[in-house]
């Protein structure tokens, strides 16, 4: 490759999606002529003022910093995709395909196909029953609210939301699960 790379701060997700990738596609760190450690923030900067070619950025989108740097820079988003993906994919299931819609940036009008981790929401096993299984079903029972609250929920579907996990289920969103008939 022979491009000058972020590969994400140390101990960020960034890095860790970077590492993966790394792995899964054989491109140990001297493929590239330089791999920073550049955190979010600094990204762009570097990558406007020519200091960097390529960087990955694991976010929801839309996200400021990439609109800007789209303007300011005339970046472009690189789709990822393919059989490599797939078995990127299966190995990492927290992963999961997304898509960049068209016209959530400025200039991008088609669909960018990538992937992304799968969000999840966190807490104590100390977390009331009763409190979990609350904000579960307000979640699921204004479920079409939710996903209107930022436009990288808007393609979510409640099947989807019990696939991937990378923790267990609190018992009350088991209980939720179960009698709305997920589980």
């Amino acid at each position: 490759m022979g491009k000058r790379v972020n590969i994400g701060a140390p101990g960020s997700g960034n890095r860790k999606t970077m590492l993966l990738l790394m792995e899964e596609y054989e491109w140990p760190p001297r493929t590239f002529s330089m791999a920073m450690d550049l955190k979010p923030a600094e990204m762009a900067r570097a990558l406007c003022n020519n200091k960097l070619d390529a960087y990955v950025y694991v976010v929801g989108h839309p996200n400021g910093s990439i609109q800007e740097t789209i303007i300011t820079c005339n970046a472009r988003i690189i789709p990822i995709e393919g059989p490599r993906l797939n078995a990127f994919l299966k190995k990492h299931a927290f992963y999961t395909k997304a898509v960049i819609y068209g016209g959530i940036y400025r200039g991008v009008d088609e669909k960018i196909n990538t992937f992304g981790p799968r969000a999840t929401l966190m807490t104590n096993a100390d977390l009331p029953e009763e409190v979990a299984y609350q904000i579960v079903k307000a979640v699921f029972e204004n479920f079409d609210e939710f996903r209107s609250l930022h436009p990288a929920l808007a393609p979510l579907t409640k099947e989807e939301m019990l696939t991937g996990n990378i923790a267990p289920f609190h018992p009350g969103a088991m209980r939720y699960y179960k009698e709305a008939g997920l589980m």
